[in-house]
């Protein structure tokens, strides 16, 4: 005969069992994932940032690692005034967290446009160098068009 009390706790481990794995799918959602970039960073970790222009910026972070943050839309004027501000509600800085363009005024400080942050891509030294300062490129040769046949006239008194 079946315990009456085994019923209830058997629910209870499936029910906690599937808790457990919707949570672990959470906090896989936020591990590094080579082609969508991190979500996150861990906000102490940022030495110091680069603006690249209005819409991407690399966050130097401890440890040489460096990551370029496409935002998830064009930013006016945060190349120009090359600084920004952030707030963040936890330890980390997030795909779709917001900076804000910091303007000179008056001897002080405004914020201007708030932009959300995309997802974070780990890049190398190179790849950096190339984005900051890409190869000059080489013009394609375009190729003349041929020139027009011209009537040749010979002179009959030159015989």
């Amino acid at each position: 005969m079946q315990n009456p009390f085994m019923k209830p706790i058997h629910k209870f481990y499936c029910l906690s069992g599937l808790l457990t794995l919707s949570v672990s799918s959470t906090f896989a959602a936020d591990e590094p994932d080579d082609a969508d970039g991190r979500q996150c960073i861990n906000a102490s970790t940022i030495r110091h940032t680069k603006i690249i222009d209005d819409s991407s910026i690399l966050f130097y972070v401890r440890g040489n690692s460096i990551y370029r943050n496409i935002l998830s839309r064009q930013c006016s004027g945060l190349l120009r005034e090359g600084r920004f501000s952030y707030r963040r509600t936890s330890a980390s800085l997030c795909r779709r967290d917001f900076i804000q363009v910091l303007y000179s005024s008056g001897g002080g400080m405004r914020e201007g446009p708030s932009c959300a942050l995309g997802n974070f891509y780990a890049m190398t030294e190179e790849e950096v160098e190339l984005l900051l300062d890409p190869p000059p490129q080489t013009p394609q040769p375009v190729p003349l068009p041929p020139a027009d046949p011209e009537e040749v006239i010979e002179n009959p008194d030159e015989t």
